[in-house]
């Protein structure tokens, strides 16, 4: 069902890229629609926020800022302008307009700041992928999108050893996510710029190859059972070793391939 889930959220965010509401949305999926919506409207209100992320101290100054702007306005009775006769601050509806954006900001920013360190099963984990999916929608750039593929696989690998940690238990869920990722980083990469897809690989290669160093030291720490998923994963990531070995190798020879090759995609 999360699977599921998932892709119809995917499916929404592309419709309401496209102009349609919400609602419609939901109407397309009555069965999933108390899980949809929450979803929905916080992908639509992170799309909202100005692109670049303040920092904690830029919102600290921001917010010492607006305090000090209301004291000397208060104080001052200052007009706005030739469309504005009385000061700002005798206008509830503005004020209280300036407080609903200023608290929304802060609340949508602060939950993204925590959910960013949740792991499966975490209450705010929900929040983090469909940050990532938003994210990753709105990215146009071909190469972007191929390194925040990257980005995620890296996040993945984070939260299976977390997991781990935490839980004493192997997250396979987890772990099909990170090989999942960086399979589809190498589809996202087939029309970057020859120079650009030489980096992207070496990039791609080297995070492979430390993922299958990370599994293998995870094993002693998992059960017979968990070891059969990990011993799989292992496979798949030499399997990418090798295919990307021979990409580097073909390179310049008319470009050759930027596909996977049979056993290097988990099924």
């Amino acid at each position: 069902m999360a699977k599921r889930l998932e892709e119809i959220l995917d499916s929404c965010l592309n419709t309401i890229k496209k102009g349609k509401s919400i609602e419609y949305c939901l109407g397309l999926y009555p069965e999933y629609a108390q899980e949809l919506e929450p979803l929905l409207r916080l992908a639509l209100e992170i799309d909202e926020i100005p692109k670049p992320e303040p920092r904690k101290e830029a919102v600290n100054v921001m917010l010492m800022k607006i305090g000090e702007a209301v004291i000397e306005q208060s104080e001052r009775k200052l007009v706005l302008g030739k469309f504005f006769s009385r000061p700002f601050l005798t206008k509830p509806v503005l004020v209280k307009s300036l407080a609903t954006i200023l608290i929304a900001i802060v609340v949508v920013w602060g939950m993204g700041m925590v959910s960013s360190r949740s792991i499966p099963g975490d209450i705010l984990y929900p929040i983090k992928t469909t940050t990532e999916r938003v994210k990753f929608t709105l990215t146009r750039n071909t190469e972007g999108r191929a390194e925040l593929r990257l980005v995620f696989a890296d996040r993945r690998l984070y939260e299976l050893l977390k997991v781990l940690e935490r839980r004493g238990k192997l997250d396979e869920y987890a772990l099909k996510a990170l090989l999942r990722e960086t399979e589809l980083a190498l589809d996202e990469a087939q029309t970057i710029d020859e120079n650009e897809f030489k980096l992207f690989l070496t990039h791609l290669d080297h995070f492979n190859n430390y993922t299958e160093d990370v599994l293998n030291q995870m094993k002693p720490r998992i059960s017979e059972h968990e070891c059969r998923a990990v011993d799989k994963a292992i496979k798949v990531c030499q399997s990418r070793s090798k295919c990307m070995m021979e990409m580097k190798r073909r390179r310049g020879k008319n470009g050759g391939s930027r596909r996977w090759e049979s056993g290097c995609r988990w099924k």
